[in-house]
């Protein structure tokens, strides 16, 4: 197997895959022995990646004239382990729910430097963020009323911030793009004034400034600009009216990385669904079209040997009297693009200008950009099959581990983590878990070596919205996690058992049960009154 490094701190040589000093195939011998049958799937994550990519934050920011915050989005990671690691190098956090905000603090995050976000905030997680002293955010008229309510309540003063929709559009899955008007997140710009009304009536409310986030993947940095731009003068106006506390603007995160990076290495030049494509336009019965499609289908089973100048000119030769044919092979053959993903220091550069001399702290919110390369899940062939023209490699990872393919057709780059026994070249496979769902796949059309039964296999850039967004569908266990700091690893999440999954049903509670308690409750009041 090639030497081959797929970043800083993860690498292909000596056969295997490592992350930083540490072989992925000696931590599995390991798990196997701690942890027998729940040993793989497993997440490995670089403790220096995470480092690193915090420090790609922090440095930009110590350019502008304000002091800024770089705030940790807790949902896109919240392994204790990997917070209090990142607590050790940036002071804020933000959560959406009260059970982030209780990890928040377990972390060691102070209170005050803890953003909550979030349309859904209940009173009572409300009543725990603001009895901590938490920075809120507003995100409608009713959010706002309840946390008047429970300020009042408590008798303290609250921070707040507005969160306001702008109606910015940015290349994102529709599930992951945050700030169009139809979105269920924030306020409209037009909505504004009502909450502004509301705030000038209640003195436990104290505005600090305005927060808007655009959503995830975000792959230019003209959208943070034209963000700004627009809630400056939402700030401009709100000053003006005589609410002169305004500090804040914040921009919330969404900065992409560049999942398609290594691509090219497992693109295959003639993909399955050509097959069909060239197989149903030649069904005449021919003897001349049966040679074009055998050729043709000669071509896929070998073009790992070839080069694509080489497999094109097989496509193109037989095919030049069906030139629709020829169309559909230049779509397929484009490559699976990379993205050159903007950096933390060309998002701050897009707005430095617009926020110097205003008076104005900007609160970035990153998360997967934090997070999201410094994981990786390495799964085990189960085996191997094909339907048709269609090959499976079948893993014991899933959807349940990772599900963003299934989700959002979200790439994920895949590869063989160890050199194949097998001398069977290659072959184009979907890669796809054993789960009873035929949306269970995490790579599809994949160019491979053709692996043993129990190969492992590495899906990397899943440290963001991996392990956070797993399930227990069709009864599976959530799995092992661990973190590498050069030679050096441990263990951070334990795999879980089948008595964690079933033990939460084992105690039935029926209403008779209850009735049952409200009587001898009743009676041991009466017995106290009687003495």
């Amino acid at each position: 197997m090639e030497t081959y490094s797929f970043s800083s701190y993860f690498s292909m040589r000596d056969g295997c895959l490592h992350c930083e000093e540490t072989s992925v195939t000696d931590v599995h011998r390991i798990l196997q022995d701690d942890f027998p049958g729940r040993d793989s799937p497993f997440f490995v994550y670089s403790q220096n990646q995470i480092v690193e990519n915090i420090l790609a934050y922090k440095q930009p920011l110590l350019s502008l004239s304000n002091q800024c915050i770089l705030g940790y989005a807790v949902k896109a990671n919240s392994n204790l382990s990997i917070l209090k690691l990142i607590r050790q190098h940036c002071d804020t956090a933000v959560v959406v729910s009260g059970n982030e905000l209780k990890l928040a603090l377990a972390a060691g995050f102070l209170p005050e430097n803890i953003v909550y976000n979030g349309c859904g905030k209940t009173l009572r997680e409300i009543d725990h963020a603001v009895s901590v002293g938490c920075l809120l955010n507003i995100d409608s008229l009713f959010d706002v009323a309840h946390i008047g309510k429970i300020a009042k309540g408590r008798g303290v003063t609250v921070r707040v911030l507005i969160r306001i929709n702008p109606d910015i559009e940015v290349t994102a899955h529709p599930y992951i793009s945050t700030a169009l008007a139809q979105c269920k997140f924030g306020i409209g710009i037009k909505e504004i004034d009502e909450v502004l009304r509301y705030l000038q009536d209640q003195p436990k409310l104290r505005l600090v400034g305005f927060h808007c986030h655009l959503g995830s993947t975000i792959e230019r940095t003209d959208v943070y600009r034209k963000t700004v731009s627009s809630v400056l003068q939402v700030v401009e106006t709100v000053r003006s009216m005589g609410l002169t506390d305004i500090q804040y603007i914040n921009i919330g995160g969404g900065l992409g990385i560049d999942y398609k990076r290594h691509a090219k290495r497992t693109s295959p030049f003639i993909k399955p669904a050509f097959l069909d494509i060239v197989f149903r336009s030649l069904q005449d019965g021919k003897a001349e079209t049966d040679i074009i499609a055998e050729n043709i289908l000669e071509a896929f089973e070998n073009q790992h040997k070839m080069t694509p100048e080489e497999v094109s000119e097989i496509i193109r030769s037989n095919l030049q009297q069906y030139p629709h044919l020829i169309e559909e092979f230049e779509k397929q053959l484009e490559p699976e693009l990379s993205h050159q993903c903007p950096t933390p220091s060309d998002l701050v550069a897009s707005v430095k200008d617009l926020v110097e001399g205003k008076n104005i702290s900007l609160i970035l919110e990153p998360g997967r950009s934090v997070v999201g390369n410094a994981g990786v899940l390495v799964m085990h062939v189960i085996g191997c099959k094909k339907n048709g023209h269609k090959r499976f490699l079948i893993t014991d990872g899933s959807m349940t581990e990772v599900i963003r393919p299934s989700l959002y057709s979200a790439y994920h780059h895949i590869e063989l983590a160890e050199s194949s026994t097998l001398a069977c070249g290659k072959a184009v496979y979907d890669i796809v878990g054993p789960v009873c769902e035929s949306g269970d796949f995490l790579g599809k059309d994949r160019l491979l070596s053709v692996p043993h039964e129990g190969c492992s296999v590495t899906m990397f850039d899943v440290g963001a919205y991996g392990s956070v967004m797993s399930s227990n569908y069709n009864s599976r266990l959530r799995p092992v996690e661990i973190i590498v700091s050069g030679r050096k690893w441990a263990v951070i999440r334990k795999p879980e058992t089948f008595g964690e999954l079933i033990n939460p049903q084992l105690l039935t509670i029926t209403s008779e049960d209850k009735k049952e308690e409200k009587v001898k409750e009743k009676q041991s009041i009466e017995g106290k009154h009687a003495s």
